[in-house]
């Protein structure tokens, strides 16, 4: 340890200050918030005169070397206890670097900047003074992000302006650069696309600044080797709104926005900053107050845990996809019944409610967070509200299953129940697990509980269920691809109604914009729904699995998201 401590060439880290206790029986260190009590009553003055030296240019060898055996012990101590509470760093670790006396007096403030973050502060800076730069853009803030490169130190900057730009001289010069700035007082959406599109296809790296109406959006960084995380994701969410200039992009406002343009491009060249690797964050500035907040743009997220873990990726209250799942004022029992509310990608800014219901709080959120994904995957694809057969699984067969489904159940929803055939014994329907408790609540109620067949395509079992007389009476329908689970999928919407209806909260009254967790999706498998396949087929129509998978980043989180289109065969 002693010969370890004895090599250490300390530097005392930018920003420690340091100050003797009130009672003078220690010293205080702090580094921004964070305050470190050492004790001792010489510790403060033995700190004080060592300070001076702890620049990084000497070793603690060096330091001590004329010292008493005792005394060295106590410094070498005092240097090993600093450094392991992160106030001095050992220099001698640093990697080389090549940077001339000149550069490094001449930009030691960027230096010392990254040294409060990262070991090897000078090789880091270098890395961002040697980077070739592109800058792609048109008017003051361009030339502002130009002048802010150069100024915090990059050696080698290219600048191109959008309006003479054509696709050659693009291609050319984003090969030529290592990363690349788009910079411009107006988006122009297609040059961007078609930046963002050349740097993936070169493998560069591009940071841009997006300006729409009152607001600037700095970010995100959009890495090559992250397909799910491009330009084209922020714009999603951003939608088209007037790109205007703005009236308040005068004075010092351009010069402000580049500066958060080229603060993004040095914390990403020396590492100051590493990417979320599950979101990127995005600055977003308010071009009239200059007040400035940070967002999460949904990206690719962690393949492991639940779908309610993974989802986190894509919430955020401006770029967000979906919000929290709220139980709000809902009654919670017999069902648990939660709300999410779903980005409009077709209105920016705007949403829609989508609900779900299960017995327990995690199949309620699992049924609203799937439901949500495929309101929002469809919605993106067609510009539609939830249509007839879509759905959302945990595999492909289980979507699929799913979505045809959906197609038989909304069918049936005008069916009359058969009231000249004679109601089903109840006892003797075959029930899941889930569809007993359903039954079985439904009849805590003290209503007439009655069951009818339907009339179903070959595969498919069919459903009514009604709750109370003829006239009065709740009635739901449910569909499944077993007898079992058509009646879990009945009761359970019968249960939902009533409970709905009895607590005057109709909004998730079984509907389009309500799904009902179920157990069906554990048994999923194309042998199962290949009947109902030959029967639709047997009718003139071809069932048409459409996957919605133009969003990376929803389709990251739940990759099976289908829509069932029948076409005439």
């Amino acid at each position: 340890m002693q010969s370890t401590i004895a090599a250490m060439r300390p530097r005392m880290r930018t920003g420690v200050f340091f100050a003797p206790t009130p009672e003078g029986d220690g010293v205080l260190l702090t580094k921004g918030s964070d305050i470190v009590t050492f004790q001792g009553a010489s510790t403060y003055a033995w700190l004080e005169k060592l300070s001076p030296h702890l620049d990084g240019r000497h070793s603690v060898g060096d330091l001590t070397a004329s010292m008493r055996p005792a005394t060295r012990a106590m410094v070498e101590r005092l240097v090993g206890a600093l450094h392991d509470a992160g106030l001095v760093r050992d220099v001698a670790e640093d990697e080389e670097h090549s940077l001339t006396e000149r550069e490094l007096e001449e930009y030691g403030a960027e230096i010392a900047f990254v040294e409060a973050f990262r070991a090897s502060p000078a090789l880091r800076f270098q890395r961002y003074r040697r980077t070739r730069l592109l800058v792609v853009g048109s008017g003051s803030v361009l030339a502002a992000a130009v002048e802010g490169t150069l100024l915090t130190g990059v050696a080698q900057v290219q600048s191109l302006d959008a309006g003479s730009l054509d696709a050659s001289q693009l291609q050319r010069a984003v090969e030529a650069a290592d990363l690349v700035l788009y910079a411009a007082d107006r988006v122009d959406p297609g040059l961007l696309a078609a930046v963002d599109l050349a740097c993936a296809e070169l493998g560069r790296t591009l940071i841009p600044v997006t300006l729409l109406g009152e607001e600037a959006w700095v970010g995100p960084v959009c890495p090559a080797d992250r397909p799910a995380l491009r330009w084209g994701s922020l714009w999603r969410r951003l939608g088209s709104p007037d790109a205007a200039r703005s009236e308040f992009l005068t004075g010092p406002v351009p010069g402000i926005v580049a500066n958060h343009l080229v603060f993004r491009a040095f914390e990403h060249v020396t590492g100051v900053a590493e990417e979320d690797t599950s979101s990127a964050g995005v600055v977003r500035i308010d071009l009239e107050t200059l007040q400035t907040s940070v967002h999460k743009l949904p990206a690719a997220p962690s393949e492991s845990g639940e779908l309610a873990e993974r989802v986190g990726a894509l919430t955020d209250e401006r770029l967000g996809v979906l919000g929290p799942v709220s139980e709000g004022h809902y009654e919670q029992f017999p069902l648990r019944v939660v709300r999410v509310a779903v980005s409009d990608p077709v209105s920016p800014g705007a949403s829609f409610p989508v609900w779900g219901a299960g017995a327990d709080f995690a199949q309620a959120q699992d049924a609203a967070l799937r439901h949500g994904l495929a309101a929002y995957a469809v919605r993106s694809g067609t510009g539609e509200a939830l249509p007839v057969g879509t759905a959302a699984g945990a595999t492909r067969d289980a979507a699929v299953e799913g979505a045809l489904l959906d197609l038989c159940l909304r069918r049936l929803l005008g069916a009359a129940v058969p009231e000249e055939e004679s109601p089903l014994a109840l006892d003797d329907l075959e029930l899941t697990v889930g569809a007993g408790r359903f039954r079985d609540l439904l009849l805590t109620t003290g209503e007439e509980l009655s069951a009818y067949a339907l009339r179903a395509p070959a595969g498919v079992t069919a459903y009514a269920f009604r709750l109370g007389d003829a006239e009065t009476g709740l009635v739901e329908r449910g569909v499944g691809f077993a007898p079992g689970e058509a009646a879990e999928s009945g009761l359970g919407r019968l249960l939902l109604a009533h409970q709905a209806h009895s607590h005057g909260q109709t909004e998730y009254v079984p509907s389009p914009a309500v799904a009902l967790w179920t157990s069906a999706e554990a048994d999923a498998a194309p042998e199962r729904y290949g009947p109902l396949v030959e029967a639709l087929r047997a009718d003139g129509l071809d069932p048409v699995v459409v996957p919605l998978d133009q969003d990376p980043a929803v389709h990251a989180v739940l990759p099976h998201i289908v829509r069932v289109v029948l076409r005439d065969a």
